[in-house]
């Protein structure tokens, strides 16, 4: 007997149909099918469960880290906004400030909305509300006060809340004559009537008003000043809250789209959210304190100049033309945001150099 077949002798095979019965040699096993497919449907069965086990925990993993990215990525661009916009909203929206930032989350973006508002002497007045729309990658797209209405008497007012929004109408390249826009009427064009209304109801209100009341107003010049001479403009009676800058060519304003746009007569209306709305805010909560007004005026164009830089949208806008052209020109101001009381307003709206004067909110004395 050769090797092999000894050792197969001696090594009893199983029974097919009861393992522990052991095999004689030369017997042909009892294979029991039913069994056998049994057992490698369990063995199936168990692959499949753990396959599918490890496919559901690396789906939940990824969903996981991709939710975790995704909020985490919001958050930032929240922050990155919270960190700009405020103080760039304070330099393109007359004496506005934004506060708050609630965040909504939008799958795929996100919304943020800010309350604006404006001081008043010791009074806060509510101005609307900003809206902010942005996706984790960085877009933004930004949403100013809402209106109620055209402009009627010369006041366009905002909602929530009904306060009067701050016009300005800047003069043309080497000044205009204020008499132009006083005495304009219809025939003369709608923005020339709508300033001259302004006009011409403010100062009715203004004589009409509380002596005791504290006046916010939007008071625009024949021809741009330096910050020294509007001081000396305004006097010591009225306070210096926010200086509407010239940024570009008078007459000319760029859109979204980068199409300049001009005005017939030179005079150049600028309405809430134009783009060519850019100034110093003087009298912000924290701006001011402990600064000398020169010192606010340098410290915020060059925080200007560094605020477009940060969000390259911005471009659209044409901040970036107007940062150098303040560079290249210096701050000049055709108009102003005032506060004080209704002697000293009226007695600045009725002087020959001013164009216009559109009234903001009214409240009670300073406290």
């Amino acid at each position: 007997m050769n090797v092999d077949a000894k050792l197969t002798a001696e090594q009893p095979e199983m029974s097919g149909g009861d393992p522990s019965v052991p095999i004689s040699a030369g017997q042909v096993p009892d294979l029991d099918e039913a069994a056998f497919i049994r057992r490698a449907e369990r063995r199936s069965v168990g692959r499949v469960i753990r396959v599918a086990l490890a496919v559901a925990f690396i789906t939940l993993a990824v969903l996981a880290i991709g939710w975790l990215g995704w909020r985490t990525a919001i958050d930032y661009q929240a922050q990155r906004i919270l960190d700009y916009y405020p103080m760039l909203a304070q330099m393109t929206m007359a004496n506005n400030q934004l506060q708050g930032g609630r965040v909504q989350r939008e799958f795929p973006g996100a919304s943020m909305t800010l309350s604006a508002y404006r001081r008043v002497g010791g009074a806060i007045v509510t101005a609307g509300e900003v809206g902010v729309h942005f996706y984790p990658w960085g877009g933004a797209s930004f949403t100013e006060p809402e209106h109620l209405g055209d402009i009627t008497d010369g006041r366009l007012m905002l909602v929530p809340g009904a306060t009067p929004d701050l016009l300005f109408l800047e003069p043309p390249v080497g000044g205009g004559d204020a008499a132009e826009i006083r005495n304009a009427g219809p025939e003369d064009g709608a923005f020339p009537d709508t300033f001259a209304n302004a006009l011409d109801t403010s100062i009715l209100k203004l004589g009409t008003a509380p002596a005791s009341a504290t006046v916010e107003a939007a008071v625009s010049f024949d021809d741009v000043m330096a910050l020294e001479e509007l001081q000396k403009r305004l006097g010591g009676d009225l306070r210096l809250a926010w200086g509407a800058l010239r940024v570009g060519s008078a007459g000319e304003s760029v859109d979204d789209q980068g199409v300049v746009h001009k005005a017939g007569t030179g005079w150049w209306p600028q309405f809430p959210g134009s783009t060519g709305v850019v100034g110093v805010a003087f009298d912000a909560s924290g701006a001011s304190d402990g600064q000398s007004p020169t010192e606010v005026e340098a410290n915020q164009l060059v925080e200007f100049d560094g605020l477009v830089n940060r969000a390259p949208f911005l471009k659209r806008r044409s901040l970036r033309e107007y940062s150098d052209y303040l560079e290249s020109n210096g701050a000049n101001y055709y108009g102003a945001v005032v506060i004080g009381s209704p002697e000293a307003v009226l007695k600045l709206a009725e002087s020959p150099d001013v164009s216009t004067v559109t009234l903001g909110a009214v409240t009670m004395p300073w406290q």
